[in-house]
């Protein structure tokens, strides 16, 4: 084997091989779920129940409904910080000190 050929040669240690069964497991677990997928949207479509369409039109109406309460309850936070900093401030700072606490408290 000559250097350069030494050289091209991929190095594998046994981490890398931990993450490459990790991975494959990972990618066929994915692979089996798509399939019990797939089988659970023929099974809707083949009763008649719910089309692919029907189906788009009800994602699409929760997307918007979601979208739009979010952006109220957005509009309603930024006008009462607006009005309330120093409130608004004080309230983050306690909700920053009670997340660290109880993460701070979490079993290692």
């Amino acid at each position: 084997m000559t250097a350069e050929e030494n050289v091209m040669k991929p190095i594998v240690d046994e981490s890398h091989k931990f993450e490459m069964e990790h991975l494959t497991k990972t990618l066929q677990s994915i692979k089996e779920s798509t399939r019990a997928l797939e089988r659970e949207v023929s099974k809707l479509g083949g009763n008649g129940k719910t089309t692919m369409s029907d189906f788009k039109e009800k994602f699409v109406r929760t997307r918007d409904a979601v979208v739009s309460g979010t952006k109220k309850a957005a509009k309603k936070t930024d006008a009462y910080v607006t009005q309330y900093p120093w409130v608004a401030a004080g309230v983050f700072a306690g909700l920053g000190i009670l997340a660290g606490m109880m993460l701070k408290r979490r079993p290692q």
